[in-house]
């Protein structure tokens, strides 16, 4: 993809809604304002794996009418539109900071995401005091500085639908639960590797109030076994598709048991475990 194809794209596709575009290595910045200048009738813009992205192309989107906005990889921006987004997913800029990615949150957000960043941006400071009650998804991958400080900022969070935690600082019981419980109608859950000591009874705790779930992703917290599970699944009659990788007291007899659609019992083998009607070698 060069500026002459992307030039050739924006004559063509005039009324064009969403836009995905990734790995435009070789696009510079002033055709990535053309293009999103000459596109008013864009909604949706996902840009990632492209470096070239930057100041004229954020102006560009400030002056558009775009309300879901996604960068990935855009390692060279170092300011944010000044407007607000309904989605906004934002992964590894390693030049922004706090302040600006503060000033998209508030309760225009319906979703939220942030991933790999690994300096001070994914803190408690972030999320103190920032009206996120009009949230459905949160979703926080590979942010080390994100903590029990941050959960406990979150609590007034009652809609969400989807909750990823994913490889965060080490979560505790006491403020992951008093986040979780007013959110009764979790559809996807996902704390993969941010719960490693927490015990059965902890696990009991969090997820005994829960009735929707679809999707639950509890990989690598030591207390989970095959009856925390079972229990899990037969509140949640939904329950499609359970990932426990690097939980020992998970079995796979238990899994041939059960009446989900999957479970990814890993084990440092990779191994996917097809609950019904699978065929030979799943």
């Amino acid at each position: 993809m060069t500026d002459a194809n992307l030039t050739t794209l924006q004559h063509n596709l005039t009324s064009l809604q969403n836009l995905t575009l990734s790995g435009a290595f070789l696009i510079k910045d002033q055709a990535w304002a053309d293009l999103i200048t000459g596109l008013p009738g864009l909604r949706s813009l996902k840009i990632e794996h492209s470096p070239r992205f930057n100041k004229l192309a954020i102006t560009a989107i400030q002056n558009s009418n775009i309300d879901e906005l996604t960068l990935h990889y855009c390692t060279r921006i170092t300011t944010l539109p000044n407007r607000k987004f309904r989605y906004f997913s934002l992964e590894d800029s390693p030049l922004l900071k706090m302040a600006t990615v503060k000033e998209q949150l508030g309760p225009h957000l319906k979703s939220l995401r942030l991933a790999r960043f690994t300096g001070e941006v994914v803190r408690a400071d972030l999320f103190q005091d920032s009206d996120l009650s009009k949230l459905s998804e949160l979703y926080i991958s590979e942010c080390p500085d994100f903590d029990d400080d941050c959960v406990t900022a979150l609590k007034n969070i009652t809609g969400l639908i989807d909750l990823t935690l994913h490889r965060v600082n080490p979560l505790t019981s006491e403020p992951l639960i008093a986040l979780v419980t007013p959110n009764s109608y979790l559809r996807n859950l996902n704390l993969n590797s941010s719960i490693e000591d927490h015990t059965l009874d902890e696990l009991r705790l969090l997820l005994n109030g829960f009735s929707t779930l679809v999707y639950v992703d509890l990989s690598f917290a030591r207390g989970t076994n095959n009856v925390l599970l079972e229990e899990l699944v037969k509140r949640n009659s939904e329950c499609k598709q359970l990932t426990v990788w690097g939980c020992q007291y998970v079995t796979s007899w238990w899994c041939e048991a059960m009446g989900v659609d999957g479970v990814d019992i890993g084990n440092g083998m990779r191994r996917y475990v097809k609950i019904r009607g699978a065929p030979d070698g799943s």
